[in-house]
Order: C-alpha cells, then sequence, then structure tokens
C-alpha cells in the first residue's frame, strides 16, 4: 500500500481569504512545470461545485482536466479528483486517486494541509506518482501559492 503524501504551508491570510484566493486566482500562481499545455497555457481554474472542472484551458480552448472537484466547502476544505499518471497522461476514472486541502485558521492566518490519498488506485505507477508529487511536486505547488499570497491582489478593471 502506497502512504499517501502530506504537505503543509503557513499563509498570512484568514481561511476564507486564502480559500478564495487558492480557487479564484489559480491562473495567477499555478506553476507552468505542472501544466499539459506548457508555453501554451492560458488559464487554470475550479469550478466552484461538486463534479466541477478542475484542469487548464490552453491558447487554443482545450481543455485538460487534471480531474473533477469531489467537495467544495468556501473557507474549508477542498476535494479533487487526480487523474494524471506518472506518464503524465490522463487516467480513467478507476484510476483517479483524491487529493484534499483543507484551511484552518492559524493564528492570524492559516494552516493549509493538503492529503493526495488512494495512490494505489493509479496501479504499477502509484510508487512513481508517490515519489514525484511528494518529493517535489506538491511541495512546489503550495510554496508558490504561499509566495502568491504575500503578492498584492490584482484589481478588476
Amino acid at each position: 500500500m502506497t502512504d499517501p503524501i502530506h504537505c503543509d504551508v503557513h499563509v498570512d491570510l484568514p481561511p476564507a481569504a486564502a480559500f478564495t484566493r487558492f480557487v479564484d486566482d489559480l491562473s495567477l500562481w499555478w506553476p507552468l512545470s505542472y501544466t499539459w499545455s506548457g508555453a501554451k497555457f492560458s488559464y487554470a481554474r475550479i469550478e466552484p461545485a461538486v463534479g466541477g472542472f478542475w484542469g487548464e484551458t490552453d491558447a487554443e480552448d482545450f481543455d485538460w482536466a487534471w480531474g473533477e472537484v469531489r467537495a467544495y466547502a468556501p473557507g474549508q476544505r477542498l476535494v479533487l479528483s487526480f487523474n494524471i499518471g506518472a506518464d503524465r497522461q490522463a487516467e480513467p476514472p478507476e484510476r483517479r486517486s483524491e487529493v484534499e486541502i483543507s484551511f484552518q485558521p492559524d493564528g492570524a492566518g492559516t494552516h493549509i494541509r493538503l492529503e493526495h490519498r488512494d495512490l494505489d488506485k493509479h496501479g504499477a505507477d502509484a510508487p512513481a506518482i508517490a515519489r514525484d508529487m511528494g518529493e517535489r511536486g506538491w511541495l512546489l505547488i503550495l510554496a508558490t501559492f504561499e509566495r502568491e499570497t504575500r503578492r498584492a491582489r490584482p484589481t478588476a478593471s
């Protein structure tokens, strides 16, 4: 059995603001190295409802699904399916693991805890996904988000 991946980060925003920034500003902070479209990346999004799309859209308006929303509780938690295999190709529904991101009050800020679980659903690729996402992937992704929270939020024009 492949152990779940756990990553934590603290941000200097209250939980509701951290959650909103995580979801609404996904395109501003998500690392390009963790996209399928790379240089053709246009934007990323998490649709705010169970069953909603989670992924990216490229410059040609093609959607690349990273998974779907399984739970959506603003300011508290987000659960997403993860359909990316070790070969960086899409997995069928029965081979999707799950990522839960919780947002807990921590002083004046928020403790964000990410758990990537059910990795064995990826079959023989589970150890490679655990290694790649556990040693680099989620650490980089959360660190990039933490850096983004320190920048001024863009205003609508």
